[in-house]
């Protein structure tokens, strides 16, 4: 009795070793699912941006070029593993060496101005100085234009975060916003190549581009030519493309960002429209 009683004792203590293990094992299939389930490409409820796993990132060249050729799988990279600064410094850069190639010709351009129509809100002993300046403001211009764009693209979008209840940090929405407008950088580049081949002694010098103002008949002298101006294939892409990576970090459709950012475009081009500088001359 004794020695049954004994392997009873040791059996239910084997059993409940078993019976341990196999909770011990349940433990760890969960810790592993759940260890699976972090490593899935998910930006989350708050937009956190996933790990890197074994997918191998792009190069910046590739990116700029992966935005005009395949933009969802760049930005896809993008999104995981977000960096830009080389990217930035690449596109600004490039533009302000296409305006110094047209530096001679924004000179000439600005001293037939002050001969032929003076800024009214020019003082006539500063005309001079104007024209000097003019080259410099422009290459200014060229940093400083692109960079306020991508500034006011990932505000908006952090606003719409806001207002979805996502939590993204500023510096992600930037690197959307750089690689989404590299569409509007190229037709930046190509309107100083127009520009590098047209005779710089014409009002609309500086307004010369790939844009609806020189598509509609009479479109330049137009009171609307801002706003003609603002419908530029380029820089729509690159919104569109913009409102598309905007969409995947907010987890809502494309149109909940593409409609508040080409509003807020087409809103400063009709604030420009109706301003007493607004046309092109």
């Amino acid at each position: 009795m004794a020695a049954r009683a004994g392997r009873k004792k040791r059996g239910g203590r084997a059993a409940g070793t078993d019976r341990k293990g196999d909770g011990g094992g349940d433990g760890k299939g969960r810790k592993a699912k759940g260890a699976a389930k972090k490593g899935t490409v998910s930006l989350g409820p708050k937009g956190d941006c996933p790990p890197h796993g074994d997918i191998p990132p792009m190069g910046t060249a590739s990116r700029i070029v992966g935005m005009l050729v395949n933009p969802l799988r760049t930005l896809d990279d993008i999104v995981r593993q977000p960096r830009a600064l080389t990217a930035a410094s690449l596109l600004l850069g490039t533009n302000l060496l296409f305006v110094l190639l047209i530096w001679d010709k924004i000179h000439q351009h600005a001293r037939w101005l002050v001969e032929h129509a003076p800024p009214p809100e020019v003082p006539a002993e500063e005309l001079a100085r104007f024209a000097d300046q003019a080259p410099a403001v422009a290459s200014t211009d060229a940093l400083l234009g692109p960079a306020i764009t991508w500034f006011m693209i990932a505000l908006l979008i952090r606003i719409l975060a806001t207002g979805a209840g996502r939590t993204v940090t500023f510096g992600l929405l930037f690197n959307v916003a750089i690689f989404g407008m590299v569409p509007h950088m190229l037709g930046l580049y190509l309107d100083s190549v127009v520009r590098y081949f047209a005779d710089p002694e014409r009002l609309d010098y500086l307004q010369l581009g790939i844009n609806a103002a020189y598509l509609v008949p009479g479109g330049v002298d137009s009171k609307w030519f801002p706003l003609l101006d603002a419908v530029n294939p380029f820089t729509i892409w690159g919104l569109a493309l913009a409102s598309i990576g905007g969409a995947k970090l907010l987890e809502v459709k494309v149109a909940r960002v593409a409609v508040p950012l080409l509003g807020l475009w087409f809103l400063l081009a009709l604030i420009r429209t109706f301003s007493p500088s607004g046309t092109a001359g």
